[in-house]
């Protein structure tokens, strides 16, 4: 799951995005942790939840990663 999010995340964040929203159940506490342990944290409900009460928004801005001396960045696909 991590790196499935994490390869989404740097896919919007290349596609121009600048923030990722997505919504769950407040049930749901395992996907909340989660993604609340990916950097993301409750927004207000927007759209088709507003009016659920069940439902949980979180957004996460998307920052491009800072390469260093150590570790720089490079991008290279899975499928290669």
């Amino acid at each position: 799951g991590a790196a499935l999010l994490a390869a989404l995340e740097r896919e919007a964040l290349a596609m121009g995005y600048r923030a990722l929203w997505l919504e769950t159940r407040r049930v749901n506490e395992r996907a909340l942790r989660f993604y609340r342990r990916h950097g993301y944290s409750e927004i207000p409900r927007y759209g088709a939840y507003v009016d659920r009460p069940d439902a949980v928004c979180l957004g996460k801005p998307l920052r491009a990663p800072v390469a260093t001396a150590s570790s720089p960045l490079h991008q290279e696909s899975p499928w290669n």
